[in-house]
């Protein structure tokens, strides 16, 4: 009996199982081809690698990404674009309203070779203005999670320097940091080895109601030595659980790698779409010898409408070296 039930059972006829969805991933093969095609004769495209970084493109978390290497041959101001479109499964799409593509955006501000950038460690727009110069080798991140497919890169678009979406990410030059320099300087350089004190300043804002002024300290300095260090700052009186910003400071004549931090990200749902600006933390910033740094110390309250109290100064100081890098192989 129990050998006639297992002969029906293998007889009985199988419900189909649903093939599985395929994975949908970008086309990383097709990169190196369409990005040389693309950067156009203002650069020169030096490869790409696979890499993880972990961040977040519009309001998703994002990891996988292509790095596009490419190396600035004449100064100017370029914007550099792709699109995409999702590809997700059946069973999402039936369930909720999903982004059909999406628009990545670059602005890349390329210096003249041997002029001084500007940092400013995760200032808007990128830590450095320009963010590199003629000579150096520009990372562009091309995000390459699952779902997002049909990459299409738009030829590379050199725009006049006083182009609209530049000033929204305002151009740092040393007159914005010096018109306010205090004297006597009201920050202390402990790193004088390895840079040179510019300027210091007390930046003031009084609350609405005037009952309470808050006080903003901060120094612009200049790279003098090359090395590798954590730039910091602080108040003097207190301690910093900040390890600071880590910087791999070159000879003046050395080329830099940039990693592209700032991507502006417009994606359509329908008949409507959303914009907003998405930084990638850059790891390890690397400066030459001749550019400068902005650095915050801190800052502090008083009760009412009151000006700065000159007792409360503030120190810069050069911390153990922590190396962060931007992603890591995959």
């Amino acid at each position: 009996m129990l050998r006639l039930l297992a002969l029906l059972l293998l007889a009985a006829p199988v419900a189909a199982q649903p093939a599985p969805e395929p994975k949908r991933v970008p086309d990383v093969a097709a990169f190196p081809a369409a990005s040389a095609a693309a950067v156009g004769e203002h650069f020169e495209f030096l490869g790409g690698e696979p890499a993880r970084v972990r961040t977040s493109i519009g309001s998703a978390a994002a990891e996988r990404f292509w790095l596009a290497k490419v190396k600035a041959k004449t100064p100017g101001r370029y914007v550099f674009k792709y699109t995409i479109q999702f590809a997700y499964p059946e069973r999402v799409t039936q369930q909720w309203r999903v982004p059909s593509s999406a628009e990545h955006t670059f602005r890349i501000a390329v210096g003249k070779a041997g002029d001084a950038r500007v940092f400013h460690p995760g200032g808007y727009g990128g830590s450095a203005f320009p963010h590199l110069n003629a000579g150096d080798t520009l990372l562009i991140p091309i995000h390459a999670d699952p779902f997002r497919v049909d990459h299409r890169f738009e030829p590379m678009r050199r725009v006049p320097d006083d182009d609209p979406g530049f000033s929204v990410i305002g151009e740092r030059t040393d007159a914005r940091y010096l018109k306010d320099k205090a004297d006597p300087p009201v920050v202390r350089n402990a790193a004088a080895d390895r840079l040179a004190l510019l300027a210091s300043w007390v930046g003031s804002a009084g609350n609405r109601p005037g009952t309470a002024t808050h006080h903003s300290v901060g120094a612009f300095l200049e790279f003098t030595a090359p090395g590798e260090f954590n730039l910091g700052g602080r108040l003097v009186a207190t301690e910093s659980a900040d390890a600071g910003a880590p910087f791999r400071v070159l000879p003046k004549d050395r080329p830099a790698t940039v990693l592209m931090e700032s991507v502006g990200f417009t994606e359509h749902t329908g008949k409507g779409r959303v914009h907003m600006t998405n930084a990638i933390r850059p790891g390890t910033l690397e400066a030459r010898v001749g550019d400068r740094v902005a650095v915050g110390c801190g800052g502090y309250q008083t009760a009412g409408l009151t000006p700065a109290d000159p007792a409360k100064t503030g120190v810069v100081e050069a911390r153990p070296f922590r190396d962060a890098a931007a992603g890591a192989p995959r």
